[in-house]
């Protein structure tokens, strides 16, 4: 199919709008979610129960990794790909099916139905045979190894629901869950891998654009000895937690990540928030590996997990979602009070979760402030966002 008969065809989609794209029912999906799941479990850790919910530590885990952070993923990648490949996109009524076995799993993760594990299970599993299909049809080798991490996040959620029904044996709570962990450390690499590509990619534009002589330094040898040295260390983290020689490993890929972000000059962008929240969000990649290090040696369990889903993974999320969103609507790439309200509740709201470990006298407040920021933040994506899943692109 020549790219003009593939223009063409997108053009004459007339199904829903919302099922037009994926980026449409996947972003509207993980905003909604992420204030659903959060307002939740702030109640909840307050002491509030839900009526007909079983709300667990394992459940709260396992729903914001393989709940929200999997319907962003989906709504990116489902996406990225016909750009990639120059095939159509996923739209009508398989993308609506797509995003009913999203819905089920929280509905049935919710409720602890019996069928639970294998609806959400199967939601990964769809996702990664669609991305491998595409990528493989359009000859699109390069990104191979984004399937490859499809592959892996869609296998942890099948080992974690493995581990809690007792078919693998596991101690203690979710996070000792080797197949969370997975889950964490596949996430981690694609912010590497991605993150790496649209970070200097979006601002090298963004300078040219503004006719600034300053430039990002493009994907080299050392980004690749970044994300293999990532790789190693988040590995050995996955299969031994414990091992005290992480300490340096965390430390030493914290340090290399840093380097990496400092190539792409983000301080040369605050009068853009939206390019410069790309930077913002991608800091939280060598905090979070920093703080992996400080939870091994301080003992402080969830300290480095939470660095990265609170704050890494949410804020590249909003940060690729605003954009993406905008971008795919025909919108100007231009932030408002929603937007920037977005961005700077959710970074907070990583802040005050990271920083709760530290108040051991005032934990529970610290916790609520973080939930309340979160949800201001996605409130305000919703709020400020929905317009444009809904209505055709200009």
């Amino acid at each position: 199919m020549s790219r003009q008969e593939n223009i063409q065809k997108r053009r004459d989609y007339s199904g829903p709008v919302f099922f037009s794209g994926g980026f449409r029912p996947f972003f509207f999906g993980a905003g909604v979610f992420a204030i659903i799941n959060i307002a939740l479990w702030a109640a909840y850790v307050s002491g509030h129960a839900i009526s007909g919910l079983t709300l667990t530590a394992t459940w709260h885990s396992h729903e914001m990794l393989f709940g929200f952070v999997a319907a962003a993923v989906t709504g990116f990648a489902l996406t990225a790909i016909p750009n990639w490949t120059g095939r159509l996109p996923l739209r009508g009524f398989p993308l609506a099916l797509l995003f009913l076995v999203w819905v089920l799993g929280r509905i049935f993760m919710a409720g602890q139905a019996p069928t639970a594990p294998v609806v959400d299970s199967l939601f990964l599993v769809l996702l990664t045979l669609f991305a491998g299909r595409e990528v493989l049809a359009g000859k699109n080798w390069r990104n191979l190894p984004v399937v490859l991490v499809f592959a892996v996040f869609a296998t942890a959620n099948i080992l974690f629901h493995l581990e809690q029904t007792g078919y693998i044996s596991v101690e203690g709570d979710a996070n000792t869950n080797v197949g969370f962990r997975l889950g964490i450390a596949s996430i981690a690499m694609l912010l590497s891998l991605i993150g790496g590509r649209i970070v200097p990619s979006f601002t090298e534009n963004w300078f040219k654009t503004n006719g600034m002589s300053a430039r990002t330094i493009a994907f080299n040898g050392f980004d690749k000895a970044v994300l293999a040295t990532s790789l190693v260390i988040l590995l050995t983290w996955v299969f031994s937690p414990n091992n005290t020689a992480l300490t340096l490993g965390f430390f030493a890929i914290s340090g290399l990540h840093l380097v990496r972000l400092s190539r792409w000059q983000g301080w040369k962008t605050t009068s853009e928030p939206m390019v410069l929240m790309l930077h913002m969000a991608y800091l939280w990649l060598p905090i979070s590996f920093a703080l992996l290090g400080v939870e091994i040696i301080l003992n402080m369990p969830n300290l480095g997990i939470h660095a990265l889903t609170t704050g890494a993974m949410a804020n590249m999320i909003v940060a690729v979602m605003t954009r993406a969103t905008l971008g795919h609507s025909g919108q100007p790439l231009k932030t408002n009070i929603m937007t920037n309200v977005t961005y700077v509740s959710v970074w907070l709201a990583g802040l005050t979760r990271v920083t709760s470990f530290f108040m051991t006298d005032n934990y529970i407040n610290w916790v609520q402030t973080s939930a309340t920021l979160w949800v201001i933040g996605f409130l305000a994506f919703t709020i400020g966002y929905s317009k444009y899943f809904f209505k055709p692109r200009i």
